[in-house]
């Protein structure tokens, strides 16, 4: 087995335990957990040491049991997230940051008022920074029937937009070893400063924590590996926010995840059209079937329905999404810099967003 997927199994081992702890397990049980833990990390000792084949795998087994038997235990005492809590708890920090999220709010009424309605405002803020107070029922309604609500929840998505801009920006200073790693901490400086003023959801935090990780290695000039990063930003979030990791949205963040990293390079090739257009629909129509396979069960386990055009809504949506969140940064920057090109860089914007609408209304109807 490669590296990187043992670890990936020892993560799915480690979320295994959160899981059965929460639903089977009390904390009475535990201490016969932890003795089961201690034998198995002695067993998994002696049997890693030998020379013979068998008992190697009882040695990995082992192993494995210890991730099962952390999760468990990590999930009834919650010790790591004693220490970085994630409550509701109001801070100085964070009524700062919630100032400053309202003022953002103020600052995009007064810059995209003039141009378009109130429900595309929203849109643009609940795209932009996740603030989505100024949302109707009605918005929140159409966009959950036709399959694309996940859209208008800041996620890895939307974080890797952000990143590829970041990378495409700094760019411009050349591919030196030291400014490629300079570059790589104002990536991740840049990355965890958006996820703060965010509100911090738990899909930004994997997708921060996997970027941090992957940029890292760039600094530490290690081989950088998705799938690691991947194992490592959940095993994080498992130990320090047990409760968080079981609910369906960390769940369809790594489903998806685990399908664009084990399931997309195999499906892809399935297909080779010549035409690029052909080429650019077939890889995105695998990459959605890719999501699919490990999010479908999770959706249905937890909402028993799914949309039915969701295929054909992340194939419409998923690149007017993409082009909104290059123009919203491109328009503010514009508004300070180059206000002679506003006009035509907020019409474009909110025209993005009108047919977003307008794609997911006619869906939602079907």
């Amino acid at each position: 087995m490669r590296r990187e997927h043992f670890l990936a199994v020892c993560t799915l081992f480690l979320y295994a335990g959160t899981l059965i702890s929460k639903h089977w397990l009390s904390p009475q049980e535990i201490p016969l957990i932890l003795l089961f833990s201690i034998i198995s990390f002695s067993v998994s000792l002696l049997a890693l040491g030998s020379r013979h084949l068998l008992i190697q795998k009882i040695g990995i087994v082992g192993f494995l049991l210890i991730f099962l038997t952390i999760g468990a235990t990590n999930y009834q005492y919650k010790g790591f997230e004693k220490l970085f809590p994630n409550d509701n708890n109001t801070s100085p920090l964070k009524e700062r940051i919630e100032e400053e999220r309202e003022n953002f709010s103020n600052y995009l009424d007064s810059l995209y008022h003039p141009y378009t309605g109130e429900q595309s405002i929203a849109i643009v803020k609940a795209l932009s920074f996740d603030y989505k107070n100024e949302l109707h029922s009605h918005t929140w309604e159409i966009f959950k029937k036709s399959g694309a609500l996940h859209l208008l929840a800041l996620s890895g998505m939307h974080l890797g937009i952000i990143y590829g801009i970041l990378r495409t920006l700094l760019s411009i200073f050349g591919n030196y070893l030291y400014v490629r790693k300079f570059r790589s901490l104002i990536i991740i400086a840049s990355i965890w400063g958006y996820t703060i003023f965010t509100g911090g959801a738990i899909s930004l935090l994997r997708a921060s924590v996997m970027t941090s990780i992957y940029e890292g290695a760039m600094i530490f000039s290690r081989e950088r590996n998705g799938l690691n990063a991947l194992s490592i930003s959940a095993i994080i979030i498992i130990l320090v926010w047990p409760a968080e990791s079981c609910n369906a949205g960390f769940q369809l963040s790594y489903g998806a995840m685990l399908g664009i990293f084990l399931v997309f390079p195999v499906v892809r090739t399935i297909v080779n059209p010549k035409w690029k257009l052909l080429k650019y629909l077939w890889e995105s129509i695998s990459f959605s079937l890719s999501c699919s396979i490990f999010t479908t069960p999770i959706l249905l386990l937890h909402f028993g329905d799914i949309a039915h055009f969701w295929l054909l809504t992340n194939l419409l949506c998923s690149p007017l999404t993409t082009l909104a969140m290059v123009l919203i940064p491109t328009s503010i920057v514009a508004a300070l810099l180059l206000p002679f090109a506003t006009n035509f860089i907020n019409f474009l914007l909110f025209k993005t967003i009108e047919m977003l609408i307008f794609i997911n209304e006619i869906i939602s109807l079907i």
